[in-house]
C-alpha cells in the first residue's frame, strides 16, 4: 500500500503560514518512512511524469463547448483560463473516476527515471492530497504499478506539504511546492510555469539550489554531480 501522510502545520504567533513550524510527530513518519543512506530523489506525479491535461481538457471543451488547449494554460491558476461559467468548478473532475487512472504518461519521463535508478538513487513519487480527489489516493496508486512496476505503489507519498519531506532533490511543476524544501529544487517547466522567474520564488535566497528546466537530461546532470 502507498504512504499516505497527511501534516497539520502548527504556525507561530504573528507568522504567515509559509512559516510554520513542522510538527515533530509528522515528520518523523516521514524520516522513519524514507530512511536515509542513498541519495533521495522525490518527484512529483501531475504534470511531471503524468499528464492530466488531456482528459481534464476533453472533459471541460465538452461541458463548456470550448476549445482550450494544453499549450494554452499559462497560469497554474487554471480556472482564470477557463470559462468564467467554469471558474472553479474546473477543479471538480480531479473528482470524477478515471481522471488520475487515464492521466497519460511522459515517456521522456519514464527514460530517465530508469537512468537515475541505474545511478544508484532511490526514487519517491510525492503527490499532493486533495479533497476533489475522491478516487485519487486508488488511481495514482494503480498508475505507478502499471508504469513503474519496478519502483511499486509503495514508493508514493501522499501528503499536503512536500517541503518537509527529506531529500536530496525535488522535481515538480509548482514553484510553491519547492519553497523550504532542503535539498535541489528543480522547477520542471511546463505552460503554467514558463512565466516562473527563479526570483519570484527563492525563498531563502539560494539560487545555487535551484534549476528551472525542460529537459530531464539535465535533471540525470545534477543527479550525477550529487551521486559523486
Amino acid at each position: 500500500m502507498p504512504f499516505v501522510l497527511h501534516f497539520k502545520p502548527q504556525i507561530r504567533e504573528n507568522s504567515d503560514a509559509n512559516s510554520y513550524r513542522r510538527n515533530p510527530i509528522h515528520l518523523r513518519l516521514v524520516i522513519v518512512g524514507i530512511g536515509f543512506g542513498r541519495m533521495k530523489i522525490l518527484i512529483d506525479m501531475d504534470g511531471v511524469i503524468a499528464n492530466i491535461m488531456p482528459l481534464w481538457l476533453k472533459w471541460y471543451n465538452r461541458d463548456y463547448h470550448d476549445n482550450l488547449k494544453e499549450e494554452d494554460v499559462t497560469d497554474w491558476s487554471i480556472e482564470r483560463i477557463v470559462k468564467p461559467e467554469c471558474g472553479t468548478r474546473m477543479m471538480h473532475y480531479l473528482g470524477y473516476e478515471g481522471f488520475f487512472r487515464n492521466a497519460v504518461p511522459y515517456p521522456e519521463a519514464k527514460e530517465v527515471i530508469q537512468r537515475l535508478l541505474d545511478l544508484g538513487a532511490e526514487i519517491w513519487f510525492v503527490t499532493k492530497s486533495t479533497h476533489y480527489g475522491r478516487y485519487m489516493v486508488r488511481e495514482k496508486s494503480e498508475w505507478i504499478a502499471e508504469h513503474y512496476p519496478h519502483i511499486g505503489q509503495e514508493k508514493i507519498l501522499f501528503c499536503k506539504y512536500k517541503s518537509v519531506i527529506p531529500g536530496d532533490l525535488m522535481v515538480d511543476d509548482y514553484f510553491q511546492n519547492l519553497r523550504g524544501f532542503n535539498g535541489i529544487k528543480v522547477l520542471f517547466e511546463r505552460p503554467w510555469n514558463r512565466n516562473v522567474a527563479v526570483d519570484h520564488f527563492l525563498s531563502d535566497g539560494n539560487k545555487a539550489l535551484f534549476i528551472k528546466t525542460g529537459s530531464w537530461s539535465d535533471i540525470v546532470g545534477v543527479a550525477a554531480s550529487i551521486h559523486r
